[in-house]
């Protein structure tokens, strides 16, 4: 009886294990959303080669593989951003796939964006023999307030390639409370924008930190912490960085680069890292312990190595000769950095190669030593007006070996190469444009001082802007884009007539995001300036987009928090002159997304303080034009402030911050006569009398003086025949005189009690 109990006993635990166990599914791009919708806790869905436009949202308590499919021939590519949790505490693992979003280092994509309103718990992200690359910003990005109680387990990435990526932004930026980041084995390189980890929740929890042997190389800009903690966390907090070798910022110059900025305490073991442009760390706070061993050039270990050996890394070669001190340099006793560059080298030989005539290309590899019998790749690179012609040795009296570029061959010997270019001709290329300077013309592919190659075919493309029309070019012709081929010296034109304005901001180029002068300008004197306020007055920045809305527009944003949302709006605000001018017009492009008041109000100002309307516009998230023309009043003004603001008592609209979006600012006016000198100062003043009249004081002969409201009504006109004269009776208030004579014109406040 016992024997049989224990029979049905052990049968009832293989069937549940068997039923229980996790499956392994195959998809392909066009059934991902099926199979994966359909996966279990713990299931792994192999993927087919091919390019995976889909979100892969968490499900509910399921943590799912998306694996590459070993039968694959070349890794699947995931293009889309990851979307939103459907449900809590589930988690993702992605392993052997690549992530590419965009173009390389530029745009404003990410690979996970998690929302401002996702609040749900997660139990693990997990990156596993991965590449990272192609996308403008971060690769994790969870934003928003409303995340201040959501958890996130742990965050791995495991023997992954990260490279050419960011141009603004963190790579890993979390407000969800994050329990352990570990990344171990990998290879981070070409990183134009600001951290690699920055977390921004608002409660504190311990957190563990695990950054093992891990290559990084041009790494941030100047100024920014890899790991920039801060307050963030609480003091029972473990941060062991070891093994790791970082190389080089990517721009500028060094600048106080910590490894780790945690201003809260904590535990720090910093164990056997080689740092170049990196600081070290900042580790302040109640409860900070250090434990630092690191390593320095030319110092124990080290001794005798002044940089750090790299075979190639021009080339992104990080490979480190077994010989080298750095390959037992580790707290194993192993290699530093990413282990997978480590060389294993029993029987070295050595090549290098170089280029004739100087300057004429490149080669690469340029050096390098690899085992007897290994066959290596050396490939010439032609530089402007050269082509490759052959292969010499140049310890055989520079005898030929080879006209094939790329060249292969068996490594037996110490081998030194010379790639030899022979001369092309080139011609001169002079593109001029008449009529207006602000004619944008674009050349593809680009000259080199000038000149092509003969037999380039080069595209001359118009690019249109709000204050420039393409006539011709100087033959008359008109087709854009224009094609010819570069067999001779060439010269073109482009002609274009030019609209009259004053000064305009398209946003094409990110930056300056505050005091920001025109983009375009009429005269170098009167360029015009825009700012972003907060309520208070303080000026700020605005959050650049290079595409933005519908159509992708570049613009600027408030992109004011969404806790200050209510409390302190931001404002756009542009000043510039309008002496000279009449008959102007402001003219913008807005719209809305995340969190925006529906109706945006144009004011205007001569004293920067005391506005009225012109006009409005009902948001969407589409672009909607809002231009006014302004009263004649604020013609020939020495400074002119024009506002952009949301109305706060029209409806509110979404979640997050301030998605109020601008573009396509531009101020027009017509040129007047000049007459007189601008600068010359009108003998006209204007005073207030206890009766509510102006009293016009004026030694003018032909001149008028016209009074308007302060809101740009216009009220009396009246020629000046005498040297005093009144208006009519008016009311309380302030209003506006405006002199003119001869083309000339001057405005004065007056304040009738």
């Amino acid at each position: 009886m016992k024997t049989k109990i224990t029979f049905l006993l052990a049968l009832f635990c293989y069937v549940f294990l068997f039923y229980s166990q996790a499956a392994e599914l195959t998809a392909t791009s066009s059934t991902i959303s099926t199979v994966y919708l359909g996966a279990g806790d713990g299931d792994v869905i192999l993927l087919d080669a091919g390019s995976y436009n889909y979100g892969f949202p968490i499900q509910a308590s399921k943590t799912i593989t998306i694996k590459k499919n070993p039968a694959a021939a070349t890794t699947p590519i995931i293009t889309a951003q990851l979307v939103d949790p459907a449900g809590d505490n589930g988690g993702l693992i992605f392993d052997g796939v690549k992530f590419v979003r965009g173009v390389v280092m530029s745009g404003s994509d990410y690979v996970i964006n998690y929302s401002s309103g996702m609040q749900r718990p997660i139990s693990t992200l997990q990156f596993k023999n991965c590449e990272m690359t192609g996308f403008g910003r971060s690769f994790i990005r969870m934003q928003g307030a409303a995340l201040a109680t959501a958890t996130i387990g742990s965050i791995l990435i495991d023997n992954c390639l990260i490279h050419d990526i960011g141009n603004s932004y963190t790579f890993i930026q979390t407000n969800h409370i994050l329990g352990a980041l570990t990344v171990t084995n990998s290879t981070l390189y070409n990183y134009g924008g600001d951290k690699f980890f920055a977390p921004n929740n608002s409660t504190q929890a311990a957190f563990t930190l695990n950054f093992t042997n891990n290559t990084v190389y041009k790494w941030s800009k100047s100024g920014q912490n890899f790991f920039d903690v801060s307050n963030k966390f609480t003091n029972a907090s473990v941060y062991n960085i070891k093994d790791n070798i970082f190389n080089l910022i990517y721009s500028g110059t060094k600048g106080t680069n910590y490894i780790l900025n945690c201003t809260n305490g904590g535990t720090l073991n910093a164990a056997n890292n080689l740092s170049v442009d990196f600081y070290g760390y900042n580790m302040t706070g109640t409860g900070a312990t250090i434990n630092n061993t690191d390593l320095a050039l030319n110092t124990g270990v080290l001794a005798g190595v002044t940089s750090i050996p790299f075979e190639d890394a021009s080339t992104y070669n990080f490979s480190i000769l077994s010989s080298s001190a750095l390959a037992t340099a580790s707290s194993t006793n192993g290699i530093i950095g990413d282990p997978g560059w480590l060389k294993v080298v029993t029987a070295p030989v050595s090549f290098s190669a170089s280029v004739s005539p100087t300057s004429s290309g490149t080669v690469s590899p340029a050096t390098a030593t690899y085992n007897a019998g290994d066959q290596v790749t050396v490939t010439a690179t032609k530089g402007f007006g050269y082509v490759f012609k052959e292969w010499q040795d140049a310890n055989n009296s520079n005898a030929l070996v080879s006209t094939a570029n790329p060249y292969t061959f068996a490594m037996n010997a110490n081998t030194s190469l010379v790639a030899v270019f022979d001369p092309v001709t080139t011609y001169d290329f002079t593109l001029t444009k008449a009529g207006s300077t602000w004619g944008n013309v674009t050349v593809s592919p680009a000259a080199t001082n000038g000149k092509y190659e003969t037999g380039t075919v080069v595209t001359m493309t118009i690019v249109p802007n709000p204050v420039t029309s393409f006539v011709n070019w100087e033959d008359n012709s008109t087709a854009t884009p224009r094609t010819i081929t570069m067999d001779g010296n060439k010269s073109f034109t482009a002609n274009f007539t030019e609209t009259p304005f004053i000064a305009g901001w398209d946003f094409k180029i990110g930056s300056p995001t505050t005091a920001r002068v025109g983009d375009f300008y009429s005269n170098a004197s009167n360029k015009g300036v825009l700012n972003i306020y907060e309520q208070t007055g303080t000026a700020t920045s605005w959050l650049a987009h290079s595409g933005w809305s519908t159509p992708t527009t570049p613009c600027a944003i408030l992109w004011t928090g969404s806790a200050d949302f209510a409390t302190n709006r931001r404002y756009w605000q542009a000043t510039f002159s309008t002496s000279g001018y009449t008959g102007i017009q402001v003219k913008s492009l807005m719209s809305g997304s995340y969190q925006y008041y529906t109706n945006q109000k144009m004011k205007i100002s001569l004293n920067g303080t005391d506005f009225s309307d012109l006009a409005n516009v009902n948001l969407t998230t589409s672009w909607s034009e809002l231009n006014a023309s302004l009263p004649a009043i604020y013609e020939g003004q020495s400074t002119v402030y024009i506002r952009w603001v949301g109305d706060a008592t029209s409806t509110l609209v979404g979640t997050g911050n301030d998605g109020t979006a601008i573009t396509n600012i531009f101020v027009f006016g017509t040129p007047i006569g000049t007459g007189l000198n601008n600068n010359a100062l009108l003998n006209a003043y204007a005073n207030s009398n206890t009766n509510g009249q102006i009293i016009i004081n004026s030694s003018l002969k032909n001149g008028k003086a016209t009074i308007y409201s302060l809101m740009g009504q216009k009220l009396e006109e009246m020629s000046l025949t005498n040297a005093s004269m009144l208006s009519k009776k008016l009311n309380s208030g302030i209003y506006l005189v405006k002199f003119e004579e001869a083309g000339v014109v001057s405005t004065q406040k007056v304040i009738v009690d």
